[in-house]
């Protein structure tokens, strides 16, 4: 999205473009990253389990949630291809056996919910001087290994030369950012 200000008619004009349109290729092992899993999203899996404080033992278990290398959400572990697993649980207690439906249903929106706020929560600056918000980013960790995941571009850094690095992915910044 870029946006422009016209004085004479006192107006901002927005122009939005899509997203995720132009390729550009980054191979971490070439910016000196080795150990990637630190810089790579907090939660890439994640499930619910319910807990029967009656009987003392897990009553049910909710869907696992699998976040694959084209940010897409998937049940199905097969199509698992994001490693090293970070995974979340959420727990959920119940007291009596009839709540344990609702808490399930509950426990796999909780879970879903987790799983999407950290779909792009990426933590990668790529020092580049020709991206810009319809870039895509394809995140290779180590030689000869497969694609890692396609990431948008999230911000773009600036200084008085120019641009200097841009940021492949989203991360929380934040109340701060605003005020």
């Amino acid at each position: 999205m870029t946006s422009e200000i016209d004085l004479v008619n006192k107006a901002v004009i927005f122009k939005i473009g899509k997203a995720m349109h132009r390729q550009k290729n980054v191979k971490l092992w070439e910016l000196g990253i080795r150990n990637y899993g630190k810089r790579i999203a907090d939660i890439n899996e994640t499930q619910c389990y319910v807990y029967n404080t009656a009987t003392a033992s897990v009553a049910a278990e909710g869907h696992r949630w699998i976040l694959t290398s084209d940010n897409k959400i998937t049940t199905n572990t097969a199509l698992r291809d994001v490693y090293p697993i970070k995974r979340k649980i959420v727990w959920k207690e119940a007291s009596a056996a009839s709540e344990v439906a609702s808490l399930v249903a509950a426990g796999n929106e909780e879970a879903l919910e987790l799983l999407v706020e950290n779909m792009f929560g990426e933590n990668i600056d790529v020092p580049c001087v020709d991206a810009d918000f319809e870039t895509r980013f394809d995140i290779y960790p180590r030689r000869g290994e497969g694609l890692y995941k396609s990431l948008p571009c999230g911000e773009l850094h600036y200084d008085a030369s120019g641009l200097i690095k841009a940021q492949a992915g989203y991360r929380f910044t934040g109340i701060e950012f605003i005020l």
